[in-house]
């Protein structure tokens, strides 16, 4: 009996010992995520800087190397997550890719004002080959605009594009009416591997709804896979018809997933 008495505090004591180190890791975690978001330059986790400014001050830059030091150390389950970045006419993401590990790629539209008229984004991401030509495209368009009524509806297309030696391969939908978007916040991921679920895009109260390329002809299909084998790198970018008015209404940001 007290055999199984010290073997149940030795394991509450680890449990407490457990927990209070994911605390502490937790801690340390949010201390470093604020200094990057701050402009502190990693030396231990280089692919987590996110600002585009750099730290100066000498005290925060120590504060924030200890904070990483230890981090390193102790905390090894630690990951950087992607951030969201700026995604305008000026900013897009350029990435290397290769068939068959693409990442995912996603955009946050996020409303900035009542919407009061007519707006279009799209978003595109393009593949080229070894010799930076570009090769293909797909992309999703999103059009949100005001009803008469005060109701709120949306519609979009979505498209691949092959190009060929002379002319092009081209698949594109007729006008989709996006019913489940009732509001300007919602996130794009597009997938250029997973034709059946090409698009997913989360709604503001989490649902996701996908969009397929599946009803594309083989021909298309066929093309589209080959040009994913030859794709060394990609772009993912947005255009709108209006950028003036876009960013007026609708704040754009990305992150790249690698898969």
């Amino acid at each position: 009996m007290r055999f199984v008495n010290g073997l149940k505090i030795a394991i509450v004591l680890m449990m407490v010992i457990v927990a209070t180190w994911s605390y502490k890791c937790d801690k340390k975690s949010r201390q470093f995520n604020k200094c990057l978001m701050n402009g502190y330059t990693p030396t231990r986790f280089e692919g987590c800087k996110i600002a585009e400014t750099s730290m100066t001050d000498k005290k925060d830059l120590k504060k924030c190397a200890r904070y990483e030091r230890k981090l390193s150390k102790r905390c090894k389950s630690f990951e950087c997550e992607p951030n969201w970045m700026p995604l305008d006419a000026d900013r897009f993401g350029d990435v290397e890719v290769a068939s068959p590990n693409f990442p995912e790629f996603v955009a946050k539209l996020t409303q900035a004002k009542v919407l009061d008229r007519w707006v279009s984004v799209v978003v595109e991401v393009t593949l080229f080959d070894s010799d930076d030509k570009l090769i293909s495209f797909t992309d999703f368009t999103v059009s949100p605009s005001p009803g008469l009524d005060g109701t709120f509806t949306a519609s979009g297309y979505k498209q691949l594009v092959i190009f060929k030696e002379v002319g092009f391969e081209k698949c594109s939908s007729e006008k989709l009416t996006l019913d489940y978007i009732y509001d300007t916040n919602v996130e794009l991921k597009t997938d250029v591997e997973d034709i059946g679920r090409m698009f997913q895009l989360t709604t503001s109260d989490g649902e996701v709804h996908t969009e397929s390329m599946s009803w594309c002809s083989g021909e298309v299909l066929t093309l589209w896979q080959e040009t994913l084998e030859k794709a060394v790198s990609a772009k993912f970018k947005r255009k709108t018809p209006n950028a003036n008015l876009l960013e007026e209404y609708i704040t754009t940001e990305y992150k790249i997933v690698e898969s």
